[in-house]
């Protein structure tokens, strides 16, 4: 289990949560571990990506920022490709490891903070962010769109929380500032969920899955 403490680096717990050991202390934003290869780590600090491959104790530093911006989202893809974005919306990928960065896209935000990757098809991307609602790549992060159907509620596009389902990932869930929106079709129609306090106009700040 790895943990993301705010200010205080990043942990982890080889034991089921029993005992927790720091891999490193300098603040972090966002980590991301490696699909294909155990303990191999990703961290971003402000501007910077460091990587790691033997489980915590030497990292190095594989991207800088050039104009200090901050960097809010990592992914890796199982054909380890790394994916890097910043606050602004500037997508980066690395196809060599951490090797070498292009810029996929520039998209139109200014609170990006997460990217995801589909489990059971990598050439589809999603892009989450703060204020400007969800954006979706087909085509391995070359071209993006908004998912329109979130905009029919009002609220949802603060949004707080994304996730996806790993049995079927056309499955979407949104926590967000109105409420607990879900998506059957990969983004195209939501509803809005009702809750068990009867007011589904909730503000959630988070979702879990049982496996």
């Amino acid at each position: 289990i790895y943990m993301l403490a705010r200010g205080k680096g990043l942990w982890v717990s080889y034991n089921g949560a029993e005992t927790w050991q720091r891999l490193i202390m300098n603040p972090i934003t966002v980590f991301a571990l490696s699909p294909k290869k155990r303990g191999v780590i990703y961290t971003a600090q402000k501007e910077k990506i460091l990587k790691n491959e033997d489980g915590g104790s030497k990292w190095v530093e594989i991207f800088s920022e050039s104009s200090k911006n901050l960097i809010t989202a990592l992914a890796v893809s199982p054909n380890n490709i790394i994916y890097a974005a910043t606050k602004n919306g500037i997508i980066y990928e690395s196809r060599d490891q951490g090797g070498s960065w292009t810029v996929l896209k520039k998209l139109k935000a200014r609170t990006l903070n997460g990217l995801f990757i589909n489990p059971k098809n990598s050439e589809e991307l999603y892009a989450t962010t703060g204020l400007e609602g969800v954006f979706k790549s087909s085509d391995v992060g070359r071209n993006w769109w908004v998912l329109h159907g979130l905009k029919e509620f009002k609220g949802s596009e603060a949004l707080l929380q994304f996730k996806m389902s790993f049995q079927n990932p056309l499955h979407l869930f949104v926590a967000s500032a109105l409420g607990f929106l879900v998506s059957k079709d990969g983004g195209g129609n939501w509803g809005l969920l009702p809750l068990l306090s009867g007011n589904s106009s909730t503000k959630i700040t988070a979702i879990g899955f049982n496996p």
